[in-house]
């Protein structure tokens, strides 16, 4: 198993180790080999799939560099109406903010059959279901305030660029209900909004810095020499609490 999903090693990982570890109840023979991105990774989450018996072995726990993040086969090209906006701003003046805000729009159903949310035969599925639920509606708050902020930057720094790029996983949920929230930022000259399937390495390496929330982009922009800012705050954890991957081991 290559575990593909971007782990970001903050202060919050080994409460996020559980979601890493999955839902799904097997034994030790059904995995030959897991395979992560890092050490401190392979470490956390390998510890707890051996607690958990999924691994019969400590030994059959590997890391590696990261992969691609993204399909890089789907056309690399910029489009024009986006590169005319870039082309008014220097690099230093464009900055890159990204979202992941695809459990917004996730229905009851949805949450149902994911198939890595909740587990029905299990004796927390009440609790955990609930409990998605109400994520759902803490992540629509939440989108709603990321949105305000970079409305707000904009019209106080009209020097500088606002790169919004919308996670693929996002744009997918997003066109399938022929939704677009961030529609309101197109009204402004200085932000360029990118719902299109575009390699974040494209776009990274035309911006001065990244604004995130705990995204597998930071590594990417590390990668291409690009700082980025973790953006925390007691509004963010006010609105969100405990979200339904906490659990302390």
């Amino acid at each position: 198993t290559l575990r593909t999903e971007g782990i970001i090693l903050t202060h919050d990982l080994i409460n996020l180790c559980p979601l890493f570890a999955g839902k799904d109840d097997y034994g030790n023979n059904l995995v030959d080999h897991e395979i992560f991105w890092g050490h401190s990774s392979a470490e956390l989450i390998g510890k707890l799939l051996m607690k958990q018996n999924k691994l019969s072995s400590i030994n059959r726990i590997h890391y590696l560099g990261a992969p691609p993040f993204e399909d890089y086969d789907i056309p690399n090209e910029i489009p024009q109406y986006m590169n005319c906006k870039l082309n008014k701003f220097s690099r230093q003046n464009t900055l890159l903010i990204v979202t992941g805000f695809q459990y917004a729009e996730y229905s009851d159903n949805d949450i149902l059959v994911a198939g890595d949310l909740v587990d029905q035969n299990s004796k927390t599925f009440k609790d955990d279901y609930l409990n998605w639920l109400s994520y759902v509606s803490k992540c629509k708050i939440f989108r709603h305030m990321w949105i305000r902020s970079i409305i707000f930057s904009a019209e106080r720094n009209p020097e500088y660029l606002f790169i919004v790029k919308v996670h693929p996983l996002e744009i997918n949920v997003l066109k399938e209900r022929k939704l677009n929230p961030y529609e309101i930022l197109n009204k402004y000259k200085n932000v360029l909004l990118i719902i299109e399937p575009i390699p974040l390495k494209n776009i990274i390496q035309q911006c001065s810095l990244l604004f995130h929330y705990g995204s597998s982009s930071m590594l990417e922009a590390y990668l291409n020499k690009v700082p980025s800012v973790y953006v925390e705050s007691k509004e963010i954890k006010k609105v969100l609490g405990t979200s339904p991957h906490k659990t302390v081991i």
